[in-house]
């Protein structure tokens, strides 16, 4: 798969996630959603097809994981950021970020976290994507620390 197929696949689960929260509806319905509805098909052959792979594993990995994500999450917050008070989209970027970090050890930690920065000014000022890139900075170097030296 092509890098901007896995990143539309990060993208579409962040926003798959974010609609899971917002709506209501199951995991399953939700995932066969996107791939119904926000996947381009055949006929929109100038958009990017998700790695639809990654994007099962991040959505579905985030669900499994969440109490242990959050919790990594919480333990990496600067002492003025409360996770409760975040916003929802900046949870789940850190959430899926924070997923593939713990799962995809054969991809470089710095590949994931400028990843997700950018990701996260596709939707925030550059104060909180600022705050991704050193939340994600601390925990990549506590659990990932051979990609840094």
């Amino acid at each position: 798969m092509s890098n901007k197929q896995k990143t539309v696949a990060r993208l579409s689960a962040i926003q798959a996630l974010y609609q899971l929260e917002n709506q209501n509806q199951t995991p399953e319905q939700t995932y066969q959603e996107f791939l119904s509805y926000h996947f381009p098909d055949k006929s929109h052959q100038d958009l990017s097809a998700p790695d639809t792979d990654l994007f099962k594993s991040i959505f579905f990995g985030i669900l499994e994981r969440k109490e242990n994500i959050n919790e990594l999450i919480k333990n990496n917050l600067p002492p003025q950021w409360h996770f409760d008070r975040l916003e929802m989209i900046l949870k789940i970027i850190l959430q899926a970020a924070c997923y593939e970090l713990i799962s995809s050890v054969d991809l470089d930690a710095k590949i994931i976290l400028n990843e997700y920065v950018n990701i996260s000014s596709s939707y925030f000022s550059q104060k909180e994507t600022v705050f991704v890139n050193g939340v994600l900075n601390t925990i990549a170097r506590a659990h990932r620390p051979e990609c840094f030296s």
